[in-house]
């Protein structure tokens, strides 16, 4: 089901989606099917589906 436009988050399991802006500020949403993502890196800043900057992800314990 898509929502606004946008593409809803994967559930449990699944990566969600990877969004990059331009540098005119347009944000394109990765899709494996159309882009190489290692030239989407070097040549985009990876944001939010909003195109605000992703927060940093929290490294997990390991429980031993």
């Amino acid at each position: 089901m898509v929502m606004g436009g946008l593409i809803p988050a994967r559930y449990k399991g699944v990566e969600m989606s990877k969004y990059f802006k331009k540098p005119n500020g347009v944000v394109v949403a990765y899709d494996e099917k159309v882009h190489d993502i290692k030239s989407l890196e070097e040549r985009f800043e990876e944001c939010n589906a909003d195109g605000s900057k992703p927060k940093p992800k929290k490294a997990k314990k390991d429980d031993k």
